[in-house]
């Protein structure tokens, strides 16, 4: 705990910060994408999720998360007392201050244009040639078509883009796909162009080299997290630790994990990443067929087996349990398995005693 909370008077400004602590839980809202929060082979990963886990550590609570890519709903939620905080990569807006106070800042960014290159980029012999078919200019959006997520402040910066160059820029506002999924689409040929910040779309363009994301179309502006307007004891204690931790080498090293990695664009692609591959661990075959077998949804038990063994078969516990499912010998020895069977074997002498067991519960 840091200084601030022994002075009674800063616990005292508000309830917000004490109501944590007594909670024993720090309750934060983020996004699902492939920088804030996303899940690869079973386990919680994201720029955001490691920045909360910290701070959630330094106060000594627990940590829950709720998971939205809705602009609006989020600052509903925050409103409403639902959640503690939004922790989006919210860039910093004089609108936006009417709604919620911010934090100090966590990094800098600006939006840019995300385009893609022209077709046949690659056999090009200059950069010249490849510029000479790029947007570089403001004045050159004027009637072009431009996507953006529904409730972001893009669509705003295209309207005062448009008043400044004295032209028509058509601003399409999408209610179905967040950021990064309008990225793919300007990289796959189904839109010309949408915005981003630039942090975020430098990651995308390990992803996608044939997208541009080098047109400035804002100011460096600032990224925080929100609280609650008059939450000022929460708001303090997050300004003092992130102040701290801005000088740490576990704020560069968290940073350049998902931001500066080339290693990034091989989990991203992987096929255990929860946003493109879609897969939870290299079982889930396994999984689905005995879960069906035995009558149990599949994701009930793939969490208990996260739950119990991250998804290493090798694992045993100081009290003896073992493998996938942590069994203990003698259960396991009930069910024809021991700590030589193959993963296989485990997950259907698990799932066999989770059914002796719901056999055992009365009928509701």
């Amino acid at each position: 705990m840091s200084n601030i909370l022994d002075e009674e008077k800063t616990l005292d400004l508000d309830p917000s910060l004490r109501n944590i602590l007594v909670r024993d839980t720090l309750i934060a809202l983020t996004d699902y994408n492939s920088t804030n929060y996303f899940i690869y082979r079973g386990e919680p990963m994201g720029y955001q999720f490691e920045m909360l886990k910290e701070f959630a550590d330094f106060l000594d609570v627990n940590l829950k998360l709720v998971i939205t890519n809705d602009m609006h709903g989020a600052f509903g939620l925050l409103e409403e007392g639902k959640v503690d905080m939004i922790a989006m990569g919210l860039t910093v807006t004089r609108d936006r201050q009417g709604l919620v106070d911010f934090t100090v800042p966590q990094i800098q960014t600006k939006q840019v244009l995300v385009q893609r290159k022209p077709e046949n980029w690659r056999k090009m012999r200059t950069w010249d040639e490849i510029e000479d078919q790029l947007i570089r200019n403001p004045l050159e959006l004027a009637w072009k078509d431009v996507y953006v997520q529904k409730g972001t402040i893009f669509a705003d910066r295209f309207s005062i883009l448009a008043n400044e160059i004295g032209d028509t820029i058509h601003i399409h506002i999408d209610h179905d796909r967040e950021v990064e999924q309008l990225i793919t689409a300007v990289a796959q040929g189904e839109i010309e162009y949408t915005v981003a910040d630039e942090h975020i779309a430098k990651v995308n363009q390990k992803y996608y080299p044939n997208i541009d994301v080098n047109t400035a179309l804002s100011f460096p502006q600032h990224v925080a997290w929100a609280v609650k307007q008059g939450n000022d004891s929460l708001r303090l204690e997050v300004n003092a630790w992130i102040v701290d931790y801005k000088k740490s080498t576990a704020s560069r090293y968290v940073y350049n994990k998902y931001f500066n990695n080339p290693r990034s664009v091989n989990i991203a692609q992987s096929e255990y990443h929860s946003i493109g591959g879609g897969k939870i661990s290299q079982y889930d075959e396994i999984i689905r067929e005995l879960s069906t077998v035995y009558d149990l949804d599949w994701r009930l038990v793939a969490s208990l087996i996260y739950q119990e063994s991250r998804f290493h078969p090798e694992v045993t516990s100081w009290v003896g349990a073992f493998g996938l499912m942590q069994l203990m010998p003698a259960t396991a020895e009930a069910y024809g398995v021991d700590t030589a069977s193959p993963p296989a074997d485990q997950i259907r002498a698990g799932i066999q005693f989770l059914r002796w067991i719901d056999k055992q519960l009365p009928p509701e």
